[in-house]
Formats: C-alpha cells, sequence, structure tokens
C-alpha cells in the first residue's frame, strides 16, 4: 500500500472519530418516553459541553447538529445564557450528560421545560452525600 493511500485512510479513521458524538449507532435512539435517555441536539451550530452547567465553565466537548447525546438528569439554577427566557423568567435549565458534562437545555430535544424549571420525567441532579 502507497503512503499516500495509508495516509488518506489514517485521515479517515481521524475524521471519524472526531465527528463521534459519544453515542453508539446501535442505543441512540431518541427517547420518545420522558425522562433520562438519548436526545436530539437542536442548536444548528451544535453545542458545546461544559464542565459545569454555566456558560462560563470550561468547554469539554461538542457535539453536532442531529447528534444524539444522553441525559441522565437536569438542573434548573444553572447559568442564563442572557437571551433565551420562559414563564417570564431567564431559562437556566441545563442538561447533564452520561459523560458528566453539561449542555444548555434550549438547544437539546428534551421534553418541554415545566415552571419548576424540569422537563417532564426528568429527575434533577443530586450532588453530595
Amino acid at each position: 500500500m502507497s503512503w499516500r493511500a495509508r495516509a488518506a485512510g489514517a485521515v479517515a479513521v481521524v475524521a471519524a472519530s472526531l465527528a463521534w458524538s459519544g453515542a453508539p449507532a446501535a442505543q441512540a435512539t431518541e427517547n420518545t418516553a420522558n425522562g433520562e435517555g438519548w436526545y436530539r441536539v437542536n442548536a444548528t451550530d451544535g453545542v458545546f459541553k461544559r464542565e459545569w452547567a454555566d456558560y462560563g465553565a470550561r468547554v469539554t466537548g461538542s457535539a453536532n447538529y442531529g447528534s444524539m447525546v444522553y441525559v441522565v438528569c437536569q438542573v434548573n439554577n444553572g447559568g442564563w445564557d442572557g437571551v433565551h427566557t420562559q414563564y417570564g423568567r431567564p431559562f437556566t435549565t441545563w442538561d447533564r450528560l452520561s459523560d458528566g458534562s453539561y449542555v444548555y437545555d434550549w438547544w437539546i430535544g428534551t421534553p418541554a421545560v415545566a415552571e419548576d424549571g424540569y422537563s417532564p420525567g426528568m429527575p434533577a441532579c443530586v450532588f453530595g452525600p
């Protein structure tokens, strides 16, 4: 095999690994019930995964538009993006993903957030002992 063929193969492997959203294809079926599960990224520019539920938190990764992320719980007191409001107040709901990172819920296909700041059936993230 020529060096060009090997290089092209290596580039294809790297590109495929960078495009992977963390969701194995066999498991990435969108959740049709409420609660923990796989949800689609709806932001056309994708979303940044963050270390904590705040726009000032360190970016730990990203997920592309249309990819699936596994939401395990939500926090309703995270940082506000300065734009989105719901029920007359800042929208501060964030989703904790299975890899421990957080994404702003506005851009994820979870059920609409209720007045308590959580999607119906979605567990609240619990911290501490």
